[in-house]
Order: structure tokens, then sequence, then C-alpha cells
């Protein structure tokens, strides 16, 4: 029975305790090399951008588009043609912009992009109107609040975070922020997809590549989906609420001196909303108390250029949910919106 026995002797538990460990070192190394098998599309797209910023390559755009998810299917090649054509000389803009950013995201983003490449002329940045109420901030409650917290700490490392948020916010950072150290922690749930399906075939990380090099950072849905009027009343956007967040208002500032201070001009422009969310936002004084905060910040910062309308409405076939154009859409507003900004150069 002892001789039995001999397998639990406390002698040899850490060679096993070692041995599990290794296991799991290899699986955790295997994981980190097939990130396109893994990655979500949204995790994917910030991925793919924050290996351009941190690439061993200078960076030296003349211009660079910072946006959320809204601003994600603008096609920077479009402008970039459209200003190059305009000057008689090459002007090269790249969209920056990542799902699931907030007003403390362009701050860090600008201030890491100028610490590592040359800087840009210009910024082009588009921040969607919620993004200046309650209910859109990663140290507030907030719709979605997981989700932005995780893209957050996958762009930025611990030091930069913890120097936007404040004391009481921390510890939201901090835990997203230790599981990041495993992708088998933080992608549970997609590796446990792949393992169900380990032979599918994945053409989106290669279809992803090409479409970033051909819009110069842009992305094709892939969705020309139509929203309805209904669809729009029973999103989280039709009950936004109509209260500044002066928070939020803080770090577009600080953004907007982070450029100042590198002699950056910064142009602010808006992606369309759909005709129905818009309506209501006329209705309820939203879209008023918008624009007259976004008026303030214009009148006291010099090097801000306001591309207007800052707010406007498109039909709702050209969305594919609630707040975001569809492919459709997005080719229409790239085009409109070269020639809005053609008018400033």
């Amino acid at each position: 029975m002892q001789k039995n026995l001999s397998i639990f002797n406390s002698k040899k538990i850490p060679y096993a305790f070692f041995l599990c460990l290794l296991m799991l070192a290899l699986t955790e190394s295997f994981v980190r090399n097939i990130p396109d098998k893994i990655l979500g599309f949204a995790d994917m797209i910030i991925y793919k951008k924050k290996a351009i910023i941190d690439g061993d390559n200078k960076l030296k755009f003349s211009g660079i588009i910072l946006g959320d998810s809204r601003a994600l299917g603008i096609n920077a090649k479009i402008i970039s043609d459209a200003l190059s054509k305009e000057m008689n000389k090459r002007v090269d803009i790249y969209n920056f912009s990542t799902p699931y950013a907030d007003m403390r995201t362009y701050y860090l983003f600008l201030y890491n992009y100028l610490q590592q490449h040359e800087k840009p002329k210009i910024v082009f940045i588009s921040t969607m109107p919620e993004s200046l109420f309650k209910g859109w901030d990663i140290c507030q409650d907030m719709y979605g609040k997981y989700l932005y917290v995780h893209r957050f700490c996958e762009l930025f490392d611990l030091a930069d975070m913890m120097s936007v948020v404040p004391p009481g916010c921390s510890g939201e950072i901090i835990i997203p922020e230790i599981e990041r150290f495993s992708y088998l922690l933080t992608f549970r749930k997609e590796i446990k997809i792949l393992l169900m399906n380990p032979w599918q075939e994945f053409s989106g990380p290669q279809m992803l590549d090409t479409v970033l090099k051909e819009h110069n950072g842009g992305i094709v849905f892939g969705k020309d989906n139509i929203i309805t009027e209904d669809d729009i009343k029973e999103s989280i956007f039709y009950k936004q609420q109509v209260v500044i967040n002066h928070d939020a208002l803080y770090w577009f500032n600080k953004f907007i001196d982070l450029a100042k201070e590198h002699k950056i001009y910064v142009f602010m422009f808006n992606s369309p909303l759909p005709e129905t969310l818009f309506e209501q936002r006329e209705e309820n004084g939203m879209n008023n108390i918008y624009k007259q905060a976004v008026k303030d910040i214009l009148n006291s910062n010099d090097n801000l250029k306001v591309i207007q309308p800052i707010l406007e409405s498109y039909k709702e076939k050209y969305f594919m949910d609630a707040n975001h154009l569809n492919d459709a859409g997005n080719e229409i507003f790239s085009q409109y919106l070269s020639l809005k900004i053609i008018e400033y150069f």
C-alpha cells in the first residue's frame, strides 16, 4: 500500500508543479503566436494598428485620423488623394481610429505616437457626440464598460493608463491589465470556439491587412444591411443621458493642448447620425447642448478647426446599426469629408 502511494511523495510534487508550469507556458506561447485565429474583429483591428505604432519603422504621415468605431469606416486614402491633388504634393493621411475609444484614449494615443514617430502636421479627430455626455466614460457607469476597459488595456501600458484615471477607477484597470498578461485568460471564449472547430479557415485577418493597406487604415465592414426606425428606438443610443460629462471635456482639452504644444492643428468632425436619432436629439435638446460644448472648446483653442456641420443626418438605409454607417454610407461620407477638408486648405 505504501508503495502505491509513493506517487504522492512530497519530494515529487515540485517536479509535477514545474511540469504543469512548463506546459502552461508552452500553451501560452503557442496561443500568442496565432493571434489571427483567436482575436475577434475589434481586437484584431487594435492588434494590427498597435503593431504599426510599435513597429521599428518611424512613421511620417502628414496627418492622422483618431476616432472611435464610428470613424473606422472612413477611407483615408480618398482624403489623402484629394489633398494631394489640391496641394500639388503627396499628402498621406492614415486612419488610426480604434473601436471602444473614449476621450482618454485620444490623449494617450497622440502622446505615445509623438514619442515614437515624426509629428503629423494635422490630426483629424472624430468623437461621437455621446463621448462628451454622461454614460460614455470608462471611469463611470456606462453601457459595455468591460469591453471599453478591455480595449483600453490592449492599447496602453499600465503606467500610461494610471496617469489618466482617478484613483477610484484604478482597480477596474489593474484587473483586466493583469489578465492581459495571459492570452489564455483574456481570450478564453475565443479559444474555446477555436477548439470546437480547429480546422476552419480564417480569411478575415488577411482581408483586414489588405483593406487597411488600400484604405489607409479604414475598414470595410462587409455589411450593407439597413437599420430600421424601430431598431434605432430600441437602441442604447436612443436612451442617451443629456448631461455633459466634464471629465470628458477635460481630457478633450488636454488632447488639444498636447497638439498645440507640438504645433499640430486639430480638425474636429463627426460622422452622420440616422435621421430618427438626429430628430430625437433635436427634440430633447442634446444636439444643441453638444454644439454649444463644441463652440466653447473652439473659442478657447486657436489650433482647433471644426468641420461643419458638426452634426448632420443620413437616411437609415446608410446605416448598419443605430450608430454606424454601413459600407455604402462610409463610401459616401469619405468622399464628402474629403471635399469639406479641402475647403480649409
